[in-house]
């Protein structure tokens, strides 16, 4: 048997993987909360009703920021840019797209702590920027790219600009969005300066590194080297320079011609460009020889969260990436325990009874990924709040005092111990942003980072009482991460002179004291009982706690400092709201069809000697990312008949999946005897139910198949046509995770228990199916996992019967109808069976962390790693040879490499080899594998 390969189908596969949960799909509205669109010359601009205001400013922006953009690089898309506005995340970010269209999403949640983005005059201007920087260098193409898109429409593979590393994609629009002349954005953060000092310190990073996706710290470096890049570029090469190289490479029809290009534009390829680039940082960032202040704890990694004082040493979040994070007590000696772990930490305090108040970002399947509070008893961790949005949270006596944002609006709220509001004690405007908090000793002072509108990070006293707001600074430098001293002074971190360093202020004479002076960044200080200072030191590998005792006698001067008086805007300036056109544009109610319609399409073609299959293959998706579609459809020419796959889904709710295969029956000559057609089709109710912070969920569906003959020689006889129908329900409960480093998911459990029916539809198949299905992954530290499994399924005498073999049973995006177990060593339809139990345990080990691109070429390889299993199964009621009862074992060994392929796309490649130990269905089988698997 031979079944026929569609051209580029495996796209089709690859998208309909991840349309069981699709991150892009906006959360799912309440039905009096409709969406509409705000219409401009360039963007159509997409919002909930309660957004309405939010959405003129946006417009207004978006216009300004396409004026300037559109002239530097030369280029004005051909069709309106979707731009949506959300709030259904509680992160700093936003995203761009230029396929299928130009699409923007913009999130409302404002940067609120020291993260790289603090330097930023307004959020919104900056997002708009950054992002709109995408649309305009994605989409602009010329020459051959623009005009075989009048021909395919938008296909992926002509966008040129689209074909880069990330360092000059993301490079770009970090350049874009800084502003030179007001020192704003990621170029001029004295954040990021600090990130490239240490690299330069530890040795500049290669191109190699640079341009593949890695695990590494800094999380995504392209972002790092490409702000730098850019720099570097105006500075060397003129301002016009990165205009100029994209013109130019906006001509490839060939992708990822970095080389040629450059070699063309700069008269070097990039290996001499990068060179130049690396000696350009080490002048720019001299490499400091200063020691690091204190004493190192430990290596923190890529998050950023403060620790919390004790009477004697400090609690912090361990994150190694490798595992599941730990709260940690640091004691006087230097020691660490254990305390509880932390599913998804975030920002924490402690009472002195040992309760942690824990704020965690958790996302949702109605795709919301909103922050609430924890509270953990010493034994267990109970949830205390349902959609709060609070960001932070500290103890306040009996009640708990809470840092929350919504619509882009932060706030300050009283709760009792239980989550229950009492009242809100601080509300901002639009464009004021509230930071860390720290609460006094004696609860009757309360300091936060506070943003005023258009201004640096300052210093405010909020009075618990009233909530009015008094600043404590009023200067162009970022203030933030303030924390109370024993002796109730202030503790916080500050760039007065181009880097984060720690501070002291006394709060009555407002006397200040510099306490490090590092050339990268020290953030978060706090001060135990003992007077000892636990602080995050930032280095070339993450950030490492530090611990450091001082005294006045050994702090540094801060006498040129100016708290007060050093600005020329008053914190009462209105905000220009910049929607003095809103009132030309129109606005109408949400529909999809305009951006939903087709906008590309990609011929098909397969052949073999007998016959040709060919078609056409496109999809979709709205602007708000609700529907979504992929469709490939064909015309077989032996058969006369159409083949090919629908696969809808609609708000992470509704999955539609359709798909005829035709497999090819050949004789001992590979002369054709017979075309045998499988039609399938499953209507999926997805996400039904999602509770216990989405770690139980439940799901039914139908699921329908036909297999039947198209075509027959003369001399062959026809098979019956088999039909099944299946109705059925899922309930999964999912604990597992995987981290940072991890090569698989490392830790918790995947349980799952599917019921089907036959009886509801009248098919060949009668009778009910069973099945059940266990994974539990064991962290055995450094990324090592035991991963167990044990599986088993029961079906009526009438049901269709199960396949044990060691290929995957192909994809189908329904849970029902899986008729095929693995059970590596044995051949395809040796096993075949009515009920199956089976059990695996596989140890997954990494051997290497590569992470190195192939220069600016499209490839690369990220990790390493390596597996030793066994399965056994066993059968009853079989059909054919295998023996009821009888244990069937095969053991083996896997090694997996991840390449890299256009520079952010890991395609995992296995090359295993399994030994069936029965002596006489066992055999020794080599497979090949590509994709990820349990």
């Amino acid at each position: 048997m031979r079944s026929i390969a569609m051209l580029v189908l495996m796209c089709l596969l690859v998208a309909g993987k991840v349309f069981a949960f699709h991150p892009m799909s906006v959360d799912w509205a309440v039905p009096s909360d409709n969406w509409h669109t705000l219409e401009t010359p360039y963007f159509l601009v997409h919002y909930r009703q309660s957004h309405a205001q939010i959405a003129k400013r946006v417009a207004s922006l978006a216009e300004i920021a396409h004026v300037r953009l559109s002239a530097t690089y030369n280029w004005v898309p051909l069709e309106k840019t979707d731009v949506v506005i959300a709030d259904n995340y509680d992160l700093a970010n936003g995203w761009a797209t230029v396929w299928p269209s130009n699409q923007i999403r913009l999130y409302l949640s404002a940067p609120d702590d020291l993260n790289t983005l603090e330097n930023y005059d307004d959020w919104l201007e900056l997002l708009i920027t950054h992002e709109y920087t995408h649309i305009i260098h994605l989409d602009k193409a010329s020459a051959a790219p623009r005009f075989l898109r009048r021909i395919f429409g938008r296909n992926f593979w002509l966008f040129p600009n689209s074909y880069q590393p990330l360092f000059m994609i993301e490079g770009l629009a970090i350049h874009e969005e800084s502003d030179a002349e007001h020192h704003h954005g990621r170029s001029f953060s004295s954040l990021y300066s600090g990130m490239m000092q240490a690299q330069v310190d530890a040795g500049v990073r290669s191109i190699a590194e640079v341009s593949v996706a890695s695990r590494r710290w800094p999380s995504g470096d392209g972002y790092l080297y490409g702000a730098f890049f850019y720099q570097f570029l105006a500075e060397i090469y003129g301002p016009r320079a990165a205009a100029g190289f994209i013109e130019l490479y906006s001509r490839n029809i060939i992708p990822f011609s970095m080389n040629r290009t450059a070699s063309r534009y700069f008269g070097k390829d990039f290996h001499l460009l990068w060179d130049e680039y690396q000696q350009w940082l080490e002048q720019q960032f001299p490499t400091s020889n200063a020691p690091a202040p204190g004493e190192a704890l430990f290596v923190h990694g890529q998050n950023s969260i403060a620790p919390v004082a004790a009477a004697e040493g400090a609690y912090y979040s361990w994150q190694d990436g490798h595992g599941i994070p730990q709260l940690m007590q640091y004691g006087s000696d230097g020691q660490a325990q254990a305390i509880t772990e932390l599913k998804y930490p975030g920002i924490f305090d402690l009472k002195d009874n040992g309760e942690v108040l824990l704020a965690s970002v958790r996302s949702r399947q109605e795709n919301r990924l909103w922050s609430d509070l924890y509270h953990y008893n010493g034994k267990n961790w109970r949830r205390l709040t349902h959609d709060g949005r609070y960001r932070e949270a500290r103890w306040l006596g009996d009640h708990i005092l809470a840092r929350r944002m919504q619509d882009g609006i932060a706030g300050l709220d009283l709760l009792d111990t239980q989550g229950v509001l009492i009242r809100t004690l601080w509300q901002g405007r639009d464009g004021e942003v509230l930071g860390r908090i720290a609460i006094s000793p004696d609860h009757e002072q309360m300091v936060a980072a506070y943003k005023p509108i258009r201004r640096s990070w300052q210093l405010a006293r909020i009075d618990i009482q009233d909530g009015q707001l008094t600043l404590l600074s009023d200067n162009r430098w970022h203030q933030a991460q303030p924390s109370y001293a024993k002796d109730g002074s202030l503790l916080y971190s500050a760039d007065y002179n181009g880097r984060f360093n720690l501070y002291r202020m006394d709060m009555a004479s407002g006397r200040l004291s510099q306490l490090t002076d590092v050339a990268t960044a020290a953030l978060n200080p706090v001060q135990d009982g003992q007077g000892k200072i636990y602080f995050e030191y930032l280095s070339a590998e993450g950030y490492r706690l530090h611990r450091l005792q001082i005294d006045e006698r050994s702090s540094l001067s801060a006498s040129d400092v100016v708290l007060n008086g050093n600005m020329t805007v008053s914190a009462e300036s209105p905000q220009s709201s910049g929607d003095g056109d809103a009132g030309h544009w129109a606005t109408y109610p949400y529909t999809p069809w305009h951006s939903l319609r087709p906008r590309w399409w990609l011929p098909m073609l397969a052949a073999t000697e007998e016959s040709t299959l060919f078609g056409v293959m496109t999809g979709g998706s709205d602007s708000l990312k609700q529907h979504r579609y992929e469709l490939a459809l064909g015309y077989e020419s032996k058969t006369g008949e159409p083949a090919g796959s629908l696969l809808y889904q609609f708000s992470n709710r509704y999955q539609l999946y359709a798909q005829r295969s035709l497999s090819y029956y050949l004789d001992e000559e590979d002369a054709l005897q017979a075309i045998r057609a499988s039609d399938t089709f499953s209507v999926t109710r997805i996400n039904l139910l999602n509770t216990w912070d989405n770690q139980l969920t439940f799901q039914f569906g139908m699921f329908m198949e036909e297999e039947h003959d198209r075509y027959l020689r003369n001399d062959v006889a026809s098979r019956p046509s088999q039909e099944r129908g299946l109705i059925g329900a899922a309930l999964v409960f999912d604990t597992s995770q995987a981290f940072r480093h991890s090569i698989s998911p490392a830790y918790g459990r995947r349980i799952s228990i599917i019921a089907e029916s036959n009886q509801l539809l009248d098919k060949n198949y009668d009778g009910h199916l069973y099945s059940a299905a266990i994974q539990q992954y064991l962290h055995l530290g450094q990324s090592h996992v035991l991963a167990l499994g044990l599986a088993g399924s029961y079906g009526d005498d009438n049901t269709k019967a199960f396949r044990l073999h060691d290929g995957s049973g192909g994809y189908r995006p329904s849970f029902l109808g899986r008729d095929h177990y693995r059970l590596r060593g044995y051949a395809d339809n040796r096993i075949v069976a009515q009920d199956a139990a089976l059990a695996s345990v596989e140890w997954r080990f990494p051997l290497a962390r590569i992470q190195r691109n192939w220069h600016t070429y499209p490839i690369g390889l990220r990790d390493l790693h390596g597996a030793l299993f066994a399965d056994t199964a066993a059968v009853w009621r079989p059909r054919g040879i295998a023996r009821e009862g009888k244990f069937y074992t095969g053991i083996g060994a896997e090694l997996t490499t991840e390449l890299m392929l256009a520079y952010q796309l890991p395609l995992p490649i296995t090359l295993g080899v399994a030994k069936g130990l029965d002596e006489e269905l066992g055999e020794v089988r080599g497979y090949l594998r590509m994709g990820l698997s349990f």
